[in-house]
């Protein structure tokens, strides 16, 4: 075998590599959606925003479910992920440290989104954490999908989400504005880029990408048919349907 077959059977073996792990990932993905459609009638997710609800506190409890990344923990997130790059700062913010913590941002993966004027929401309303918290659910119970990660709320012109190490995601705050549905498909794109190997918008990405919405997609349409047409809902569907409900009251 020559130089020229070896490196040729080198890239075959890379590639062949490179599609089992998307495989592998895709199919774990899979299994997970499966596993939700099994169990639910007992759905944990739908469990805790029925406890949620009926806690009295839903406001303090929305922000235990989002753990918005501010202050202390946004500087942990920049210590680990920071590429060393130079620190572009931020005129419109109120203090210079957050101003070099954004300028660090911009300098770190972001999912393949880059967002113009960039502001990470310091202060959120106990509205829009709540809305964030309301989004996460509605996910969680739509995908069967967790995600433990923290969440952010930025302004700027570009990008509507923003995955941030695959570890926080960003919402930009016009997305709570719009209906619920628009404002997941921003929110499952983000998931996407949590889960395998996915980098940017690379083939892993989309192939995760469209498992997402195929499975959230399918819900959804189960649930409204069945809606329309009068049949009786689980605990889970009836959650989904109140999710809504408040979404769209805190609009």
């Amino acid at each position: 075998m020559n130089e020229g077959d070896r490196t040729h059977e080198v890239d075959r073996g890379k590639k062949t590599a490179k599609s089992s792990g998307m495989n592998e990932a895709i199919d774990d993905l899979g299994r997970m959606i499966a596993s939700l459609r099994q169990t639910r009638k007992e759905d944990p997710a739908s469990a805790e925003y029925k406890r949620w609800l009926e806690s009295g506190n839903f406001y303090n409890e929305s922000a235990d479910k989002v753990k918005y990344l501010g202050g202390r923990s946004l500087r942990d997130v920049l210590r680990q992920y920071s590429t060393g790059g130079g620190v572009r700062a931020s005129r419109q913010s109120g203090s210079v440290e957050l101003s070099r913590l954004q300028g660090m941002l911009n300098e770190l993966d972001t999912g393949g989104h880059e967002v113009e004027g960039f502001e990470i929401s310091e202060s959120p309303t106990p509205d829009q954490i709540a809305k964030l918290a309301l989004l996460k659910t509605y996910f969680e119970l739509i995908s069967g999908v967790p995600f433990d990660g923290k969440l952010f709320l930025f302004t700027g012109r570009g990008a509507l989400g923003i995955n941030f190490g695959k570890e926080s995601i960003g919402i930009h705050e016009k997305m709570l504005e719009v209906g619920l549905d628009e404002a997941g498909q921003v929110f499952t794109h983000e998931i996407a880029h949590c889960l395998g190997d996915a980098n940017g918008h690379d083939l892993m990405f989309v192939k995760m990408q469209e498992a997402l919405f195929s499975a959230t997609s399918d819900r959804l349409y189960d649930l409204a048919r069945r809606s329309a047409m009068g049949d009786p809902l689980n605990e889970s569907e009836r959650v989904l349907l109140s999710i809504e409900a408040r979404w769209d009251a805190l609009r």
